[in-house]
């Protein structure tokens, strides 16, 4: 039977009515949130006004590689016992006063380093505990669609935020920069505070999991290897756009205006309308094809210096790419356990790709320091179209969907 005010349309894609209004509530949240932490991605434009080198600045956006890794892991145990929501607050507050911090330490190395750790440790918290909490709003064959457009709601703000920051600090410098980037997160902590003290009609996900089994066991079963291997691909050739991509556009003379903007409305477009067809075709296949598009617009990258214009194109087609990878590997892996299972899974998928994502830095800031962004831009490349094949060829590991 309907609750009351339900519709056969609600219930097609959502658990219930409540849990759309949360669901949208979240998705509303997440965008102020990541309108503040989206001007992340300016800061290695910043410590390198302040003098410090591609290879000191990689240090510094590669400090927490392990406590985002860990803090993704821990976020399972503390879902189970606090509830999605709690952690979700807890890693807004975190990312707050980090945030808030970097007014004081961004000029010192090492004092910029544990404000930037202590930011990614918000970070950690709140990225499984909303995956997992927007999850659960969501059933029928249409999750994958609206889970894309939910992970949107990370990547939206890149419209905005490091162009906002590259207009203020050229005109005002550091002045008064982080507290007021910090406005929008406020207003993301207040809507999760409110709707956290009002009824959704849902149970709260508390000590309702079922252990799926060590972490290591589900990252080497056949069955989720290929999409675990595939997150950190994917995670890897993304972490160059929050963490160099400003600096090699500044280095060519390039506005962030001509890439961020194009990038983020393509993928914002596409996850309405293409992943909506995308999500009923085989996963492997959909990854594979978004990590050629990923690697190809790196490729053109390789022309920005003799054809500035070349840096929208490569924008629109990363964009494209990167839209149909990570909502479809998370509904991948998450697709392969019953629903009190899944807590595990998901942090570890997000574990994953934290951890990739956050090891780019390191990898690639001594090789930019020594031979510049060419070399870094051709691994990538490889790197995408080498994950893409792997995917094809490695297609028959994963036999517990049909559509494999």
């Amino acid at each position: 039977m309907l609750a009351d005010g339900e519709t056969n349309s609600e219930v097609a894609h959502f658990v219930s009515t409540s849990a759309r209004r949360d669901f949208w509530w979240l998705c509303v949240a997440t965008f102020f949130t990541f309108l503040t932490t989206s001007t992340a991605s300016y800061l290695s434009v910043i410590f390198t006004s302040f003098g410090m080198d591609a290879a000191s600045t990689g240090a510094i956006l590669t400090s927490p590689v392990a406590v985002v890794t860990a803090s993704s892991l821990v976020a399972a145990r503390l879902i189970s016992r606090f509830s999605s929501v709690s952690v979700i607050a807890t890693g807004q507050l975190i990312i707050l006063l980090s945030y808030l911090s970097f007014q004081i330490t961004i000029s010192d190395a090492r004092l910029a380093a544990l404000s930037y750790t202590m930011f990614i440790l918000g970070f950690g918290l709140y990225f499984p505990a909303a995956l997992i909490h927007a999850k659960g709003k969501l059933r029928g064959p249409r999750t994958a669609y609206y889970f894309g457009i939910f992970s949107c709601m990370f990547i939206l703000p890149n419209v905005i935020g490091p162009s906002v920051t590259e207009w203020y600090f050229s005109n005002f410098g550091i002045q008064l920069l982080f507290p007021l980037l910090c406005v929008p997160l406020i207003f993301g902590m207040t809507l999760i505070l409110v709707r956290r003290r009002r009824p959704s009609g849902a149970p709260r996900a508390v000590g309702t999991q079922v252990d799926a089994g060590p972490y290591l066991a589900l990252l080497t079963r056949q069955t989720l290897l290929p999409a675990y291997v595939a997150t950190f691909v994917v995670g890897f050739v993304w972490g160059f756009i929050p963490s160099f991509m400003a600096l090699f556009l500044k280095q060519n003379a390039v506005p962030t205006a001509l890439f961020f903007p194009a990038y983020t409305c393509t993928l914002l477009v596409s996850r309405f309308t293409i992943l909506r067809w995308l999500s009923t075709l085989a996963p492997a296949s959909v990854v594979s094809f978004g990590l050629a598009c990923m690697g190809f617009a790196l490729a053109l990258l390789l022309l920005i210096s003799r054809f500035p214009t070349a840096t929208v194109a490569a924008a629109t087609i990363f964009g494209f790419g990167y839209s149909m990878t990570f909502p479809v590997l998370s509904v991948w892996i998450s697709d392969q356990f019953r629903e009190d299972e899944r807590t595990k899974p998901v942090t570890l998928f997000g574990a994953v790709f934290n951890f990739s994502t956050f090891l780019l830095p390191l990898c690639v800031g001594q090789l930019i320091e020594v031979a510049g962004m060419r070399p870094v831009l051709l691994m990538l490349v490889a790197l995408a179209f080498g994950g893409a094949l792997i995917l094809v060829a490695g297609r028959r590991l994963a036999v517990t969907d049909p559509r494999l």
